[in-house]
């Protein structure tokens, strides 16, 4: 079991998530709590708080955005798509390492200076 930040910060996933975990840790011999509150304890762990600002921005920080470069970007994809070469008999671990793939492809923030603003500074 993978336990996945953005699916940990989901309304949706975050208490499936938690109970996977606790029926895990419970057949382990961990003492565990009742499966019907597990909902409240991930929401009351996580707070409305960061929950609302995760799901507006997909992001925990409201005054920073990172931006990467284009090397950067390419870099992570390939790191990534090697990962998913080298683990391809793990499928939670490929469908997570999918996951981050799709997200950097489709929302990473390009935040490049060209040699002329550089100049123009």
């Amino acid at each position: 079991m993978y336990l996945v930040y953005e699916d940990l910060m989901d309304v949706e996933k975050g208490p499936e998530t938690m109970k996977k975990l606790r029926t895990l840790l419970s057949a382990e011999g961990f003492n565990v709590a009742e499966e019907e509150d597990v909902a409240c304890i991930w929401y009351n762990a996580i707070g409305k708080e960061s929950l609302e600002r995760h799901h507006k921005l997909h992001y925990d920080y409201e005054d920073y955005i990172p931006g990467y470069t284009t090397a950067q970007k390419e870099a992570m994809l390939k790191e990534l798509s090697d990962m998913m070469k080298e683990y391809e008999n793990d499928d939670a671990l490929v469908d997570v390492l999918a996951m981050y793939k799709s997200d950097v492809e489709k929302n990473m923030r390009i935040d490049e200076v060209t040699a002329k603003e550089v100049n123009q500074s």
